[in-house]
């Protein structure tokens, strides 16, 4: 979602640098190792992230522009398994929380993650047939997962 929101952003010219944690993100302001940063600090279906809004507070930084992204999670998992066959779902807090609905309509435990690339990748590398993550529809690309189910959040 980082990539898919520096490409929004206006007036600057982007080099996307990943971090895996808020924290590691602001800490690279604070010590110039990149200019900027893009933060999610609000979801109209999750709320308020509460977590960013603290760690913007203990560093002595400024919000300098909004941008506004209309996010559309999937829920994926590897080639043949099905919806039907998914024990647990793994993903970002906030990301669980915004599919909240179809998550307790398919009966899925879930797997709170930092990193949901991460979990794509040990999802992959250990070949779980029961375990599905939700992320974007580029994630299934970079990671060769099929799409279970579109627009999982609403």
């Amino acid at each position: 979602m980082v990539q898919r929101c520096t490409l929004h952003i206006r007036g600057y010219r982007v080099h996307s640098v990943r971090q895996p944690l808020s924290k590691h993100i602001l800490n690279a302001v604070e010590l110039w190792l990149v200019d900027k940063a893009v933060l999610p600090i609000e979801n109209s279906l999750g709320g308020s992230i509460h977590r960013n809004y603290d760690l913007l507070l203990r560093h002595r930084l400024h919000i300098v522009d909004e941008v506004q992204l209309v996010v559309d999670h999937c829920l994926l998992g590897l080639p043949a398994v099905r919806k039907e066959d998914l024990k647990r779902v793994l993903s970002h807090p906030q990301t669980l929380a915004q599919c909240e609905i179809n998550l307790s309509k398919l009966g899925v435990v879930r797997e709170s993650v930092d990193d949901t690339a991460g979990a794509a990748q040990f999802i992959a590398s250990s070949g779980l047939r029961d375990a599905g993550f939700v992320a974007s529809a580029r994630a299934a690309e970079i990671y060769g997962f099929n799409i279970l189910a579109e627009r999982f959040q609403v």
